[in-house]
């Protein structure tokens, strides 16, 4: 008898701990998890990439772009799963020094690089 309680005491407490409902805490961090994730991706998508105001601006961000493709020319490049997105760029007596982010699905940075043309060669 005395086994018997202790099963349906174990099978209870094994019901209890399935049917538990999520807490009011736990609610507030998933939706804090879901508002962070969705701020990550709006920044990427929209405030991380370099704009060039000026032609000559335009002409070097060209050569790096040139520059950081030909360095991440693997099948995860090509296949879209990594991308990569330059944050600056600028040109100091004929060096290019620049920085670009990788990214995976062009949204969640994994991490910055920085190049200069003057250790490249």
């Amino acid at each position: 008898m005395k086994q018997a309680k202790g099963k349906n005491k174990k099978n209870k407490m094994a019901k209890e701990k399935e049917k538990t409902p999520i807490t009011k805490r736990e609610w507030i961090l998933v939706i804090a998890v879901i508002v962070l994730v969705i701020v990550l991706f709006i920044k990427s998508l929209f405030f991380d990439a370099y704009v060039p105001q000026t032609p000559d601006e335009q002409i070097v961000y060209d050569e790096f772009e040139q520059i950081v493709s030909q360095e991440h020319d693997s099948a995860l490049y090509q296949s879209h799963f990594l991308s990569t997105r330059i944050i600056a760029v600028r040109e100091e007596n004929q060096i290019i020094k620049g920085r670009y982010r990788k990214y995976i699905f062009g949204v969640i940075p994994i991490g910055d690089e920085f190049y200069s043309s003057d250790k490249a060669e």
